[in-house]
């Protein structure tokens, strides 16, 4: 890929400021784009997406944990108490997110990049070739971009961008609704343009816009339409799958987080975190995958329990995929009463899986030797906690079963939210603070139609 040709694809770099992310590389970067450029400008929207959403190893560039890190540390997904040095990643695992927060800094420009790089992008698609199924990819990932700000950030985002002289037009604070909106407009043209081609990518973007479309919707508590596309999804192929990939290549395109598990040891599995979290560890549950770090050969150090879903710096992480279209569906079901068939569809994930228990027969007096590994087939959920349960239970198993199905690829922070405002359960842990999104960072303040966080001091779930 050339340089000269990406214009905002390495806006990443400048991850001190969300704005300084939307200045060109240097003055003199091309701003006519011809149609030769397009696959350039296509590639380097999926980087900086790659960088927003898993992370990187790229830690002398101010962090780069990405979105799925630092949403698993603010949740009960990881921890890094005892693991990491640096505060602010430790107010987040105390969910303290703060407008000062130098980590929520990096990942909300690292996002705007992302944001901006796929936009750019698909406008230029518009003009140039309007009909190449590229010009669906970008919108789709524009479309996550913007369903992800609002998943985790506060109401009142502001979306700035680059004009072609290099001014920066600044944006104007945008609410949840708004937010959830555009990217739901994005997914539908993505929708639209991939019906009606006839590229052999089109059915792989009409599936990714549909349970794009599905996981917006149901962060919306619009139950009923966010089950119908994701039927949809899996009406058209019950086995979809987009994965982020990543590369062994350079740091930049590591699986953020391996990077920041296992080659840093900053985050660590975590077993109830603050008493009320989910039992990630005690549960040996083959959906969350982990390794004790005496088990590798590790003496005279506290245990780290290193996550094992990720293995290598080149894993890819999930984006979207059937699995939680099923999830979807189920709890669209759940929602409308339609009980066995949400048990139903619970129970055919578990079944289909062809996953393992794992049980560890250890030696009492030293519980990391293990004496003998017993496995079986996951069990199906039982008539106490589904059919014969309360309405409570079901909620909680629900929740249960996204958590571990969607254990670290993003899911969790908006899950708890919905968790607490539609269903009233606040699972969130009892940690330091009530913070339940992220306030936009202090350095967004340049922006002179920024006031803060709409509902700050009265967050909104």
């Amino acid at each position: 890929m050339r340089r000269h040709l990406t214009i905002l694809i390495a806006i990443a770099a400048a991850a001190c400021n969300p704005n300084d992310a939307l200045k060109p590389p240097d003055p003199g970067a091309v701003t006519k784009v011809t149609i030769a450029a397009l696959p350039g400008l296509q590639a380097g929207a999926i980087s900086e997406f790659q960088v927003a959403f898993s992370g990187t190893g790229d830690d002398a560039n101010n962090g780069r944990e990405g979105h799925v890190n630092l949403t698993a540390i603010f949740t009960d997904e990881l921890t890094a108490h005892n693991l990491d040095i640096f505060t602010f990643r430790n107010d987040l695992d105390a969910r303290k997110a703060t407008p000062q927060n130098s980590q929520l800094n990096g990942i909300f420009s690292d996002l705007s990049a992302a944001r901006h790089a796929a936009e750019f992008a698909a406008t230029e698609f518009a003009a140039l070739d309007p009909k190449n199924i590229g010009r669906a990819q970008m919108l789709n990932f524009a479309g996550y971009t913007y369903t992800m700000f609002a998943e985790d950030w506060c109401t009142g985002i502001p979306f700035s961008n680059l004009n072609t002289d290099g001014t920066i037009t600044h944006g104007m604070p945008q609410t949840t609704a708004q937010v959830y909106a555009t990217a739901i407009a994005k997914f539908d043209s993505a929708t639209a343009l991939a019906s009606a081609s006839q590229d052999p990518d089109a059915p792989n973007e009409l599936q990714l816009a549909l349970i794009g479309r599905a996981r917006t919707l149901l962060d919306q508590d619009q139950f009923d339409a966010a089950g119908a596309a994701a039927d949809s999804l899996l009406t058209a192929n019950n086995a979809f799958t987009l994965p982020i990939e990543n590369s062994a290549n350079t740091p930049r395109q590591y699986n953020g987080v391996w990077y920041w598990s296992t080659q840093d040891a900053a985050f660590g599995v975590v077993d109830r975190k603050d008493g009320n979290g989910l039992n990630y560890i005690s549960s040996q549950d083959p959906r969350a995958v982990w390794v004790d770090s005496h088990q590798l050969g590790a003496v005279g150090i506290d245990t780290i329990i290193f996550e094992q879903k990720y293995t290598d710096k080149s894993s890819s992480i999930e984006l979207a995929g059937a699995t939680e279209a099923t999830l979807i569906s189920a709890e669209r079901d759940l929602v409308d009463g339609q009980v066995a068939s949400w048990a139903a569809k619970l129970n055919a994930l578990r079944a289909n899986s062809g996953l393992q228990q794992i049980f560890y027969d250890t030696v009492s007096t030293n519980p990391t030797v293990v004496v003998d590994t017993i496995k079986r087939q996951m069990p199906p959920l039982t008539a106490d906690s589904t059919t014969l349960a309360s309405d409570s239970v079901r909620v909680e198993v629900h929740f249960r079963e996204r958590a571990f199905w969607l254990w670290l690829t993003g899911h969790r922070l908006p899950d708890l939210r919905r968790l607490l405002r539609h269903y009233h359960h606040n699972d969130f842990t009892n940690s330091l603070s009530n913070d339940i999104r992220f306030a936009i960072p202090v350095f967004e303040q340049n922006n002179p139609n920024f006031k803060q966080c709409a509902d700050v001091g009265n967050e909104q779930p």
